[in-house]
C-alpha cells in the first residue's frame, strides 16, 4: 500500500466514515458549593422509552472527588452556584 504525500496511508474502502463532530452536550444539572464547602449536585439524566432519572449527591470538602468535580465546575466558590455538564467517568 502506498502512503499519501503527508505519509498517511488512504482511509480503506470498507472503513465506515469518521462519526460527524458531536455537538456540546447539555447541562445535566446544578451545583451549589455551601458556606462550608460542601458540594450539592442536583442531577437529571433522561432516556429513550420515557426512562428519567433524578439523584442528589452531597460531596464534602474531605471526600476524595470533591477537588475533580470543582475543577469540573470551574472552580466553583462557596456560596456559589454553577450548571452541571455531564460528568466524565472517574470524577464523581
Amino acid at each position: 500500500m502506498s502512503n499519501t504525500p503527508s505519509g498517511i496511508p488512504p482511509r480503506p474502502v470498507h472503513m465506515p466514515p469518521a462519526p460527524p463532530e458531536q455537538p456540546e452536550q447539555p447541562y445535566v444539572g446544578s451545583a451549589h458549593m455551601r458556606e462550608d464547602g460542601t458540594l450539592e449536585l442536583r442531577l437529571r439524566a433522561e432516556a429513550p422509552g420515557e426512562i428519567l432519572g433524578e439523584a442528589m449527591f452531597i460531596v464534602k470538602p474531605d471526600d476524595p472527588r470533591h477537588a475533580g468535580l470543582v475543577d469540573h465546575l470551574g472552580g466553583i466558590s462557596a456560596g456559589g452556584y454553577a450548571p452541571v455538564r455531564p460528568i466524565p467517568s472517574g470524577v464523581l
